[in-house]
């Protein structure tokens, strides 16, 4: 799972295969980046613009939500596509691997790097909020739920993603079909 997780993000591949990737990621910060430096740079409010409220952590995926879903067209054909197209398939069945732990494997192998990107920014969000708030206990206090909720919806919003992109992946052996497929 680590090193399907990797390849698909361009590790051992030349610099074009890591660029979409590190873009994608780079968007996907970019709204809880540019709010902090913003809160960092003016305090809480900015204007007449409330800050901290400037992105509320239940509208985060539905504002990254293109990003997300491109991040998952890139990353999903990576991890079954090549397996199928120079049939390798049955060189892992021919060892102490079983198909479920093939399908657990990549499973694992796509949620992972998509949780950088549904995870991993509402996270820094939260914490910047936590950091900049003038009484940290009490946003604590004010706000006890919030990190469960970000941690459910992200693993939900990213094993829905995942498996939808395995599935489509699954059917084809070409990346461009599984791409054009989704």
């Amino acid at each position: 799972a680590r090193w399907s997780a990797l390849r698909a993000l361009g590790a051992r591949r030349g610099w074009k295969a890591k660029v979409i990737p590190i873009t994608l990621t780079l968007l996907a910060f970019a709204p809880a980046l540019v709010i902090l430096g913003l809160r960092a740079l003016f305090g809480t409010t900015a204007g007449t613009t409330n800050l901290a409220n400037a992105l509320p952590y239940s509208n985060y995926s539905a504002a990254t939500a293109i990003v997300i879903l491109v991040f998952s067209v890139v990353i999903t054909p990576e991890l079954l596509c090549p397996d199928r197209r120079d049939r390798t398939l049955s060189l892992y069945f021919s060892t102490a691997i079983s198909r479920g732990d093939y399908v657990v494997g990549k499973i694992l192998a796509a949620l992972l790097p998509l949780l950088l990107v549904t995870l991993a920014p509402p996270l820094i969000l939260y914490a910047g909020n936590l950091l900049f708030s003038v009484h940290p206990v009490g946003y604590l206090q004010a706000h006890p739920g919030d990190p469960a909720r970000i941690v459910g919806a992200g693993l939900v919003i990213a094993l829905f993603y995942s498996l939808i992109g395995l599935a489509i992946s699954s059917l084809t052996g070409r990346r461009a079909f599984a791409v054009g497929g989704y």
